[in-house]
């Protein structure tokens, strides 16, 4: 009984298929975690100006509770939801030292 290919074909196919898997990778001018969805981005920031009280752990809840899956540092990391809070950066007036010991 004769074989339909030759062995020598099947490994030919074979680093073929390999060589044309690796030669589709990834973008190498564009290295990284892909960068967030604009919408996401305005949703995260508009949630954050509408609800001041709120944290990034509530924000990231909501998110998935309207189905977005995001990760919890998307919400916390965003640059620009900082400048959108008034006081972002202080320190509470609570943390610092009582006035007896001001002096």
């Amino acid at each position: 009984m004769r074989p339909l290919v030759r062995p020598d074909t099947v490994l030919r196919w074979h680093r073929d298929l390999l060589a044309r898997r690796h030669a589709a990778g990834p973008d190498p001018s564009a290295p990284g975690r892909p960068r967030t969805v604009h919408s996401i981005r305005a949703l995260v920031l508009r949630l954050a100006r509408e609800n001041p009280s709120w944290g990034y752990r509530r924000i990231h809840g909501e998110l998935l509770v309207f189905g977005i899956k995001v990760a919890a540092s998307t919400v916390w990391e965003d640059p620009a939801r900082g400048r959108d809070r008034p006081g972002a950066g202080a320190r509470p007036r609570h943390l610092g030292r009582p006035p007896a010991f001001a002096g």
